[in-house]
């Protein structure tokens, strides 16, 4: 795969344009992967329209002619491709959601952050650009391949998760909530998600609790009863297993982020 060129990426807010309510039309010279973190209203390309949703994942092309309603967040990332990555690219849908959505977010945050230090760390940087974009593809691919009814249920599924990830909720509740056996659910979810029910309401609990250490000052055995943990020493299991931390150090690793 030949490696992209003319690469910039980063952190967009549109809250910052105060009374402007729609970005200029403009047409894309480059690759533009747009990661939305938050709803928000819509954003066009070439005269189809899409509602903005946290976790979608947007790919412009070059040639396109694309504006969106502000305000939204993303985390985005432009450059040039040729060859296998820019057919890949021009053959993928261009707006789907992330089934990886935690590692893929994580990974455009580590490569925001590498960009300033690219030329003192070259293969670091293309090395995790290389798997993010592989991760981004087959994210593609899974929402090419599902069938429209499938797509329902895993939707239907997740949005049961979201809202009750608080509770003691089992494989059989979520199941029931889409009224299919847990069997036959788990293997219609993993396999259009790439991951299992278990993985998607863990990666859930573990952003909500993320927020709530970023945002508040409750204890860590309260975020974790508030999170569907159940109990802080689960917490500091699950961290420890996904994050390499415990919360505390997470929280505390947060706050030193910050240098007056």
């Amino acid at each position: 795969m030949v490696l992209p060129e003319n690469i910039t990426c980063g952190y967009w807010d549109g809250s910052e344009f105060g009374s402007l309510t729609e970005s200029p039309k403009r047409t894309v010279t480059q690759f533009e992967i747009e990661y939305y973190l938050t709803d928000a209203f819509t954003t066009t390309v070439d005269e189809r329209t899409y509602q903005i949703k946290a976790d979608y994942i947007q790919i412009a092309k070059p040639g396109q002619v694309r504006h969106s309603k502000l305000p939204f967040t993303t985390l985005f990332l432009k450059f040039t491709a040729e060859s296998t990555l820019h057919d890949e690219l021009i053959n993928a849908p261009e707006f789907f959601k992330a089934y990886h959505s935690h590692e893929i977010k994580a990974l455009l945050r580590e490569i925001i952050l590498l960009q300033e230090t690219i030329s003192q760390d070259s293969l670091l940087f293309y090395s995790k650009l290389l798997v993010l974009l592989q991760m981004i593809l087959e994210d593609s691919r899974i929402s090419l391949v599902q069938n429209t009814r499938d797509y329902e249920i895993v939707l239907n599924a997740q949005l049961f998760m979201e809202q009750h990830f608080s509770e003691n909720i089992r494989l059989s509740d979520i199941a029931a909530s889409v009224n299919l056996s847990p069997i036959y659910f788990h293997n219609i979810f993993s396999t259009s998600c790439g991951q299992s029910p278990h993985e998607y309401l863990t990666d859930y609990r573990i952003k909500k609790a993320k927020e709530m250490l970023w945002h508040s000052e409750n204890s860590i055995s309260l975020i974790a009863e508030a999170c569907g943990f159940g109990c802080q020493q689960y917490m500091n299991q699950v961290f420890k297993k996904y994050l390499n931390i415990t919360p505390g150090q997470y929280r505390k690793q947060m706050k030193q982020n910050y240098v007056l």
